[in-house]
């Protein structure tokens, strides 16, 4: 039988061997900034020094992972949720709900120079914090 008290030297401290994991960060365009009156929230409310929120919406008819975005309180989108975009509200929506402190923030409007009659998008960043 092995006495562990001969292995362990008690003068040296332990140091854990696993790293802790990355925090996770997503950069992403947000979906949806075409209904419900979100182009005049972008233009009013999506500022850099706006307070930014990421709401669950787990009894949206349309996906039950949605993912709002919020700008001083005013809908301006939804984090996407398609193939081409990765499923980020896939990814997030679970840690949202097992309570991890997700944090959003303004990256830049996404505007058409050459068309201004074309709808204005807004890029987020997300992370762990």
């Amino acid at each position: 039988m092995v006495d562990f008290n001969e292995i362990v030297d008690p003068g040296v401290p332990f140091e854990p061997t696993v790293e802790p994991p990355e925090p996770r960060e997503w950069k992403c365009r947000l979906a949806g900034v075409t209904f419900e009156g979100r182009q005049k929230n972008i233009e009013r409310y999506a500022l850099a020094n706006a307070r930014y929120r990421l709401v669950r919406q787990p009894d949206n008819p349309y996906d039950t992972n949605a993912v709002m975005v919020t700008a001083n309180g005013r809908d301006v989108g939804h984090v996407p949720n398609s193939d081409r975009s990765g499923r980020i509200a896939d990814q997030i929506a679970p840690l949202i709900d097992a309570g991890c402190n997700l944090r959003v923030h303004f990256v830049r409007k996404l505007v058409n120079d050459k068309d201004l009659t074309k709808p204005t998008g807004l890029m987020v960043r997300i992370w762990e914090g």
